[in-house]
This record gives C-alpha cells, structure tokens and sequence, in this order.
C-alpha cells in the first residue's frame, strides 16, 4: 500500500492465526501460568542493572518541601511532588552531602541558571 511518499507492506509469515472459543466449549484449552522462578530471576538482574546507575536527587521546593528522590538518570528538572512545580538542578552548587550519599541539588527557591 501508497499512502503518499510512503510505502507500507505486511509479511505474511508474521501474521497469527487464532480462535476463540465459547467459554462453555469443550475445544478450550486451559492455560498455564508461567513458573515465576525464571522471570523474577531475570527482573532482579534487571533491577540490578538498573540500580547500579541510579542518581539521587535532593529536592527543596518553596512550597516548603524538601526531600531525596531516585532517578534512572541525571536531570536538569524535575517536579515537586508536594505541588507539582517545576524544579531545576543547581549545577554550580552540584553534588550535596547526605545521610545516604551525595545527590544532585535542585531547588526553585532562587533563580538557578539553565
């Protein structure tokens, strides 16, 4: 099919084929569940992953929250969520000390450079 400059085909080979049959129907098939022991081992290895790139963020709105929050990765802005206002990562006051380790520094308490 042409719709325009644009092509679009379909390969036949990866079309599916199903039927559903009636609840009550003898032909059904039960279903089993998938044994959990396989995926959670490959979810923690995920999560493992995934956690040993994680960045902490210290937030301090003026709406008078303050508090530390996980990332996947380093942010230029994130959003309160005591009151959903936006607030930006101080880059010249960076990293900042904390009980658990140092995290990035955001705040729209004062004019912070973009």
């Amino acid at each position: 099919t042409t719709v325009g400059r644009e092509h679009f085909g379909l390969n036949p080979e990866l079309v599916a084929d199903f039927k559903v049959h009636n609840e009550y129907s003898e032909q059904r098939e039960h279903i089993t569940a998938i044994q959990p022991t396989a995926t959670s081992k490959a979810n923690e290895q995920l999560a493992d992953a995934y956690s040993q790139h994680k960045t902490l963020i210290q937030v301090e709105c003026k709406c008078g929250a303050s508090y530390i929050e996980e990332s996947a990765y380093k942010r230029s802005k994130w959003g309160c969520k005591e009151c959903g206002e936006i607030v930006f990562l101080d880059s010249k006051k960076g990293t900042v000390d904390t009980a658990e380790e140092k995290t990035w520094y955001m705040t729209n308490r004062y004019f912070v450079e973009r």
